[in-house]
């Protein structure tokens, strides 16, 4: 299969995504996508995702660099639930073809919903497009569902409005998992994700010491950090690289406000490894377990 694509709004601007003739060169009428900030890639998002990837066109998915919450809601926003490289590894794995990646700039963010929509029929010969029922784009969120049907009618676009997955009367949304993260209910948070919640090593610096190796935020920008469940200890997994070969351990996982200690019978091996060496970031992942 060929490699997944990722572009940023600029690319897109300027033209550099493929043309129409291209497209049809390689088989397709143009392209199907969905738009989201898909923090912490769940089982809803996952639906719409199945959605693109059953059509025979070209797949991708437009989504943030940051959540849009970053910047509309900077003070009460505690943390994304998935770093970009995260999401983007995902959406690799899934089989899309390519990512559009949006900086939510305040440029960006005070274009009309028409106007982006017309951008992605133009730029991306979108033909194709998925979202749940409460999706909402442009300024203020002014344009949802019943705008969109119209311009996809008006444009020969397929828009297909995705039901939303439900666990028992729980709607699977990114809300619901920070919710019960911040609760300190990891399970639940694995059931609406449908993996174990994890967090990005890169966000992190690592201090070791004898009996523990402490994961620090390393920005105060809360578009750089990932949220942390409610203090507290989980059971966990630790992956990480050791001469280009990747590990596992088990340990327990102590939460604070700002910090993620990993305490395991390992940690001396670990850094007995070279694991702490300078400018090396080999802590991949840390998984909370259930």
């Amino acid at each position: 299969p060929e490699e997944m694509n990722v572009y940023t709004w600029d690319d897109i601007e300027n033209g550099k995504f493929l043309s129409k003739d291209e497209l049809m060169a390689k088989g397709y009428h143009g392209t199907a996508v969905t738009v989201g900030a898909f923090d912490g890639v769940h089982r809803g998002h996952r639906a719409l995702f199945d959605a693109v990837l059953s059509q025979h066109e070209m797949s991708g998915v437009v989504t943030f660099r940051f959540p849009p919450k970053v910047k509309t809601m900077a003070e009460s926003f505690a943390g994304s639930l998935s770093t970009l490289d995260q999401r983007l590894e995902c959406f690799k794995a899934l089989g899309m073809d390519f990512v559009l990646v949006i900086d939510f700039s305040g440029d960006f963010g005070r274009m009309k919903g028409d106007t982006f929509l017309q951008l992605l029929t133009d730029r991306l010969h979108m033909v194709y497009l998925a979202e749940g029922a409460d999706f909402r784009c442009g300024y203020k969120g002014a344009v949802g569902i019943r705008e969109i049907k119209e311009f996809a009618y008006s444009h020969g676009i397929v828009f297909q409005e995705v039901p939303s997955v439900m666990e028992g009367e729980t709607k699977v949304s990114s809300s619901e998992i920070r919710k019960a993260l911040l609760a300190g209910n990891t399970k639940k948070a694995a059931t609406l994700l449908g993996y174990d919640y994890t967090l990005d090593g890169s966000c992190f610096s690592w201090t070791f010491c004898s009996d523990r190796i402490r994961g620090s935020q390393e920005s105060e920008l809360s578009g750089y950090k990932q949220l942390l469940p409610q203090s507290g200890n989980y059971t966990g997994k630790v992956r990480f690289l050791y001469n280009g070969q990747e590990s596992c351990i088990d340990a327990l996982l102590s939460v604070g406000e700002k910090t993620v200690d990993i305490l395991c019978k390992d940690v001396s091996s670990v850094f007995a490894m070279g694991v702490d060496s300078p400018g090396r970031q080999v802590i991949r992942t840390v998984e909370f377990t259930v």
